[in-house]
């Protein structure tokens, strides 16, 4: 099964009840520069509102690694490089993954035995590159800045 279309969907399955991050419409925007076979790079930046998320489960580390991944909300999911023909979800993963971590305040284990972190954010990307492959693949981002972050809350294991 494709990761871009089940992950997302289980994230929101699971919290349909967060709110949305600051309620702001994105900010900024990207030109595509250049496709090299199934990646497509994008230049500019973009100021995003959703929920970002460091999964520690078995199951995601298995299907992404360790990742922290980001899901736009409301008018941010607009600002998402996506081709007329890209039904995918909104959502990316932060290529600057140590930066990203302490940007966020993202640091060690999830407490209490739980399976990630996670908060609401707004955020400021840059490089945007899309992975058009048919596969366990996911976009990516670098993380220029955080605007506003709640503190980060722990993500309950599933049942």
């Amino acid at each position: 099964m494709d990761i871009r279309l089940l992950l997302p969907m289980v994230v929101f399955s699971l919290w349909p009840a967060l709110p949305d991050a600051a309620g702001e419409p994105a900010r900024g925007g990207f030109v595509e520069q250049r496709q090299a076979g199934d990646l497509v790079y994008y230049t500019g930046s973009a100021t995003l509102g959703g929920m970002v998320e460091k999964r520690t489960d078995e199951q995601t580390i298995e299907l992404i690694g360790n990742r922290i991944c980001f899901y736009p909300r409301g008018e941010s999911e607009k600002a998402i490089p996506r081709g007329e023909t890209d039904l995918r979800l909104a959502w990316f993963c932060f290529s600057n993954y140590e930066e990203a971590m302490r940007m966020l305040r993202f640091h060690g284990p999830s407490p209490d035995g739980g399976c990630g972190l996670t908060a609401n954010a707004t955020a400021t990307i840059t490089d945007y590159v899309v992975d058009l492959r048919e596969s366990s693949v996911f976009d990516q981002a670098r993380l220029l800045n955080v605007v506003a972050s709640d503190s980060p809350r722990n993500i309950p294991c599933p049942p």
